[in-house]
């Protein structure tokens, strides 16, 4: 069974007081001459604006802030729910910023939480009451569920938009079998009913993962595979709706046949307890994943001068300049940008906006107007099988789903060494090939650590 690496985490507490010194160090003596770059948010575009920042041979000292000490890698987080180790989707920054956090080089990585941003004084401030002043700011604070408050939703349901929650989900799918296995038959189908609201990406990925390893997971326990319900449910009349209807179609026909029960042009009314309510229909199930929606994190709402969208994004210019406030850069979830909500077009914001704080420091040209790209989607839908689309190409099966790891292994290496690439996929083939162990009864897992 796959375990946290311990050693590792103990190590990069054991710096964490090292590099907070160093970091004051190069804040006070750095800054006070050289432009200053404050970035918050360490997600996609936060990373990607600070790798090409310090790439630059502009001078600049730079400051990234996270509430994490990682950047969580979203695309594999369904994974992380049928098995897979969590580590593989956390990536420290202080790997990947290792060669700037212990050298002299003009960086620092905070971790904490900003609270509040005065746009007067040019200064962020933290939760632990620190302050940073900038000469460019750069917000990409990423997003939060959003439940569109529908009644118990919040209260009630599961999420995977952290590694956190996503090993929370995969405890809980595991004892609903562990713990049901001398329940009736009406209270065992309740248990084993999983019902995903939300057809997009991250819905169908865990519905087409989650058939093989709930399956597994009874069969490992003696309960008949028949017992298992999966539901997805999506308000549109066709999963992944955002993409082409031939790729909708093809998804669907895989979903089926993994035997996930398809409830389209349905909307949510209501969750209550063991109960989920849509429009027509009311469904028994003890496990409710809700995947339906997104928005900006609470506290970038409501701040002074920033001119808001109704869905709570930041307009922004051509090059996310945030309109009517000087000096501050906007991207990834929280851009008000036609592609905004995609891993890939947050790297590309990101890479942007540093580019656009390079030419205005340096007094270079600006890089031409952000063009919005339709860009290349790859989507797993259950072991073996994925669904890649570009354009007017679509491309099904085994080599889909090979390509989903080689565009994992692509970016991992743009931040990490090669051998920490290595040791993440390994992550995956050890899922694949010791799955069964995840899903054997507690007394088998117990003996199978003593040998």
């Amino acid at each position: 069974m796959e375990r946290y690496n311990y050693g590792s985490i103990f190590i990069r507490n054991m710096t964490k007081m090292h590099t907070k010194a160093l970091n004051t160090a190069k804040s006070s003596q750095e800054a006070i001459s050289t432009p200053r770059v404050v970035i918050v948010g360490g997600g996609f575009a936060g990373v990607a604006c600070a790798q090409k920042l310090l790439r630059s041979d502009t001078s600049l000292h730079v400051t990234l802030i996270s509430s994490k000490e990682f950047l969580t890698y979203y695309p594999a987080l369904y994974h992380v729910v049928t098995g897979l180790n969590p580590e593989y989707a956390q990536i420290y920054y202080d790997d990947i910023f290792e060669k700037h956090l212990h050298s002299d080089s003009p960086f620092q990585f905070i971790h904490d939480t900003v609270t509040a941003c005065d746009n007067q004084g040019r200064e962020v401030i933290t939760q632990s009451g620190d302050s940073y002043q900038y000469d460019y700011l750069v917000m990409a604070t990423g997003s939060e569920a959003h439940y569109f408050n529908i009644e118990g939703v919040e209260e009630r349901c599961f999420t995977f938009q952290s590694s956190h929650a996503a090993v929370h989900l995969k405890e809980r799918i595991v004892n609903m079998a562990r713990n049901h296995l001398v329940s009736s038959k009406e209270e065992m189908l309740k248990a084993l009913h999983f019902v995903i609201v939300g057809a997009g990406a991250s819905g169908v990925e865990l519905a087409g993962d989650l058939a093989s390893f709930a399956r597994s997971l009874v069969s490992a326990h003696g309960i008949p595979e028949s017992m298992v319900t999966i539901d997805l449910v999506e308000r549109n009349e066709r999963v992944l709706s955002r993409l082409p209807e031939k790729v909708s179609e093809k998804a669907e026909m895989r979903l089926r046949k993994l035997g996930v029960n398809l409830f389209l042009n349905r909307s949510m009314v209501k969750s209550e307890s063991w109960k989920v309510f849509l429009s027509d229909m009311t469904l028994g199930a003890k496990t409710l994943i809700w995947t339906a929606g997104s928005r900006p994190h609470a506290s970038t709402q409501n701040m002074n001068g920033f001119n808001y969208t109704k869905r709570g994004k930041i307009e922004v210019d051509e090059h996310f300049r945030a309109k009517n406030v000087e000096e501050v850069f906007v991207a990834g979830d929280l851009a008000a940008v036609g592609d905004s909500g995609l891993a890939q077009s947050a790297i590309r914001h990101g890479k942007h906006i540093a580019q656009v704080i390079e030419g205005s420091v340096s007094g270079k040209v600006l890089p031409d107007e952000y063009e919005v790209r339709e860009l290349p989607v790859n989507i797993p839908i259950g072991v073996g099988w994925g669904i890649m689309a570009y354009k007017e190409t679509v491309v099904t099966g085994w080599l889909a789903w090979i390509l989903r790891f080689l565009i994992d292994a692509r970016y991992f290496w743009s931040l990490v060494p090669f051998n920490d690439v290595v040791n993440r996929l390994m992550m995956v083939r050890r899922l694949y090939y010791r799955r069964h162990e995840i899903c054997l009864p507690v007394e088998d897992v117990e003996h199978k650590n003593e040998e």
